[in-house]
């Protein structure tokens, strides 16, 4: 609060001194100008006095000179002093000695002035005289001080009005900043009052009107926040929001369930409980660095169906496919952070690992059944040729039989003798 009231006061005082100083400027200019004005006055005024005292002097004392009536002199000098505007007069002869001298020179408000004392164009000496001129001096500084005083009533009279502007100025910006905090802080149908006409009123009307509209954009963000909140929690697919440095800010159930893990273990990026590893297809164990947000975010582009093998506690394994995205905002290239999608694919890897097998199978039975049909026509083949050789050799049993018939008639004596062949 005690913030707060210096900023109010350092914005309420900010006005006051620059009133002020407008009227202290104002006030300072007319003293100047008052004072030029005076002193010009002065100026004019003595230089009448001396044009008149000059002819007065030079017609008196320049005959009482050119006789050297010094008693005459010492008179006249005298009764000019004491009965006229001069302070001082002296007359001296063309010698420069004193011929005689009534009053003194030495006031500071004396202006001394010298005329020479010419009679039928000879100069028989010199007179020199001093104005005072502190009466009028003294009026002008009564008169400044009268100013002085003035000047000082308005500027007490504006410093009070300032303050009172200031004050309700200030009240003003101070309602219109309350306001502007409370639509900060999520109230977003705070009003303020619009009554005037001033800028002040302006501002406060561009508010109402900004907050109204705040209130309705914010009304259709958090519905379709709700909207995708719902749509979120709905899916089967895991869900994840990593912020730039790879911390999650949001998952859905579903990813919680996928991984074995809850909501506080992934934000606070702890050590995993005793028996959850997750291995790439290959066995390689998944570091930080090989997660699909931390990719999408280094590699600034999309991750797409990253197989991973997951090891929980209970000794369950599961296999998961994972889409990773990095997100920025419309125009910019910087990158604010990333989500990613985890799809169960357990029964598809554990059935190709089957059809896998199956195939091996097929194909290592396929493998024996062809071999042994290979050494069946082999063995075939080899009866074959067999079979030739065997009718090859039935072409010569005839030949064979007469011959043996022959030799055993004639072992007979010439009696025919069947013998079975």
């Amino acid at each position: 609060m005690r913030l707060k009231f210096l900023s109010v006061s350092s914005l309420r005082l900010k006005i006051i001194l620059s009133g002020l100083a407008v009227f202290a400027v104002a006030g300072a200019s007319m003293l100047l100008a008052v004072d030029f004005v005076l002193q010009s006055a002065s100026d004019q005024e003595t230089q009448r006095a001396v044009s008149i005292n000059q002819a007065l002097l030079s017609s008196a004392l320049t005959p009482l000179v050119a006789v050297a009536d010094v008693g005459a002199l010492q008179e006249l000098a005298t009764d000019l002093v004491q009965r006229s505007n001069l302070a001082w007069v002296s007359v001296q002869d063309e010698q420069g000695i004193r011929l005689a001298e009534a009053g003194s020179p030495s006031l500071s408000s004396v202006s001394v002035h010298e005329i020479p004392l010419v009679l039928a164009e000879h100069t028989y000496g010199r007179a020199r005289f001093g104005i005072d001129h502190g009466a009028f001096d003294l009026a002008s500084k009564k008169a400044l001080a009268r100013l002085v005083a003035v000047i000082v009533a308005l500027l007490a009279v504006g410093a009070i009005t300032q303050v009172l502007i200031a004050s309700r100025i200030t009240r003003r910006l101070v309602v219109l900043r309350d306001a502007a905090q409370a639509v900060a802080q999520g109230q977003w149908q705070t009003q303020v009052d619009t009554a005037g006409t001033d800028e002040i009123a302006d501002v406060a009307k561009a508010f109402s009107l900004m907050g109204a509209a705040i209130a309705l954009r914010m009304e259709a963000v958090l519905e379709a926040q709700s909207r995708l909140q719902r749509v979120v929690e709905s899916l089967s697919e895991g869900v994840l929001f990593h912020d730039a440095a790879g911390n999650l800010l949001e998952c859905n159930d579903a990813a919680t369930q996928l991984l074995g893990l809850d909501r506080t273990q992934m934000q606070r990026q702890s050590a995993p409980p005793a028996g959850w590893k997750m291995v790439h297809p290959n066995g390689a164990e998944v570091t930080r660095d090989d997660l699909p947000n931390h990719r999408a975010l280094a590699q600034r582009a999309m991750v797409v169906r990253q197989i991973m093998k997951l090891a929980l506690p209970d000794g369950t394994e599961r296999w998961l496919s994972a889409n990773a995205t990095p997100l920025s905002q419309p125009g910019q290239d910087a990158l604010y952070g990333a989500v990613t999608s985890l799809t169960d694919v357990t029964d598809h890897v554990l059935a190709q690992e089957r059809a896998r097998h199956s195939q091996m199978e097929l194909e290592r039975k396929v493998a024996q059944r062809t071999q042994h049909l290979q050494d069946a026509l082999a063995r075939l083949q080899l009866l074959q040729v067999e079979l030739v050789e065997a009718q090859n050799l039935r072409r010569w049993v005839p030949w064979w039989r007469y011959i043996a018939r022959a030799q055993h008639t004639h072992r007979c004596g010439g009696n025919v003798c069947f013998v079975a062949a």
